[in-house]
């Protein structure tokens, strides 16, 4: 009997040291590791088992902001449009009088955000060949819910990647499209398939240039070289009589800061639109974009 009650206690005095040794390891390791803590019943009750608490994972961090492009070099004698639609610092915008555009660059996509609230947007894409036109925000809609866009089915050529530098007053580049589709969506959701026409874009070196903007310390930043893409759209068989005509006033080591509308009329291009800042400023906010921006099946 005495031999026995030694057994007896000699296992109890086991199990204890092991239970305790897996409590100590669980109360550091994993949540998933962690051993459930045994309450004594009462004579004649059930044992009461409570899991333990549970610590959640740390917050992962934010994914970087503009990841680098992976490394592009244009060919000797020509210039890259990314590098002309894009600014050198894109930790700034530009604001005022009712316009507002910051920048964010992701490989193979362009950003330009209207609203420090991250939408609405243009995104533009590009590869090693061509700069396109890819979404934009449904009309007016567009600017008062972020699931109202606009995008093409298969992006429309602007530009060729590189351009000659050309000479001041002279066109560089020239692509045209044929392909316009595009879909209008409300909520994310398809309500309508288009065609914008035949389209042209083309690239001109504009030489110096005096936006009248001030830089982010206030400075004028007087002339700068500058290039002008042009976006033709709604254009016939041959590329012409287009009913817009879009600019966007691109400035070295500032990116794109103005946007001008013309409308034809009567045979005449009539200026309809003219947005630019004042000034720069600092932040840029991370565009905002519900729907995705995976292409329309």
């Amino acid at each position: 009997m005495l031999h026995t009650r030694l057994v007896q206690a000699s296992i109890i005095l086991s199990l204890a040291l092991i239970l305790a040794a897996c409590g100590s390891a669980g109360a550091h390791g994993p949540a998933s590791m962690q051993q459930n803590l045994v309450t004594p019943a009462p004579t004649g009750g059930q044992a009461v088992v409570t899991p333990p608490a549970v610590t959640p994972p740390p917050a992962q961090d934010p994914p970087p902001d503009n990841p680098p492009p992976p490394p592009f070099t244009c060919p000797a004698g020509t210039e890259d449009m990314v590098s002309w639609m894009m600014p050198s610092d894109m930790s700034f915008h530009f604001e005022g009088n009712h316009d507002y555009k910051s920048f964010y660059l992701r490989p193979g996509r362009m950003y330009f955000v209207k609203n420090r609230q991250g939408w609405p947007l243009d995104e533009k894409l590009y590869d090693h060949d061509y700069i396109y036109d890819f979404i934009t925000e449904n009309g007016a809609d567009g600017w008062h819910d972020p699931s109202d866009i606009k995008e093409f089915v298969n992006p429309v050529k602007l530009a060729p990647r590189c351009i000659p530098i050309g000479s001041p007053g002279q066109r560089v580049a020239s692509v045209t499209n044929t392909d316009t589709r595009f879909v209008s969506k409300m909520s994310c959701n398809i309500v309508s398939r288009n065609q914008l026409g035949t389209v042209v874009g083309q690239v001109w070196n504009q030489g110096m240039h005096d936006f009248g903007l001030l830089d982010e310390n206030g400075n004028p930043m007087g002339p700068v070289d500058t290039r002008v893409l042009t976006y033709r759209w709604s254009c016939d068989q041959h590329f012409a009589n287009c009913h817009a005509r879009e600019e966007l006033w691109l400035a070295r080591g500032y990116g794109w800061v103005e946007w001008k509308l013309y409308v034809l009329q009567n045979g005449q291009y009539v200026l309809m639109n003219d947005t630019i800042g004042t000034h720069a400023a600092s932040g840029a906010p991370i565009p905002y974009q519900p729907c995705g921006d995976d292409m329309v099946q």
